[in-house]
């Protein structure tokens, strides 16, 4: 599986983003969305918390183990 780093921009907002052209699969971290929709990361941890206890996805089907990294 190769995946591929894109620059998403819009307006003054400019996102590296993993994409997986096979699959048609884009991976973001809290941080992304927190900056791509404007709100505090902790808001969009409850927002994915919430999600999986309400089995709308299922964490193993969706969460990438090597999503995890450090800066």
């Amino acid at each position: 599986m190769e995946n591929n780093v894109v620059v998403f921009k819009n307006g003054e907002l400019e996102l590296m983003v993993n994409v997986t052209p096979s699959s048609d699969t884009v991976w973001l971290n809290r941080e992304q969305m927190s900056e791509l929709f404007d709100r505090d990361i902790k808001t969009i941890g409850k927002h994915i918390s919430n999600i999986f206890k309400e089995n709308e996805l299922d964490k193993n089907m969706v969460v990438a183990k090597f999503a995890t990294a450090t800066k």
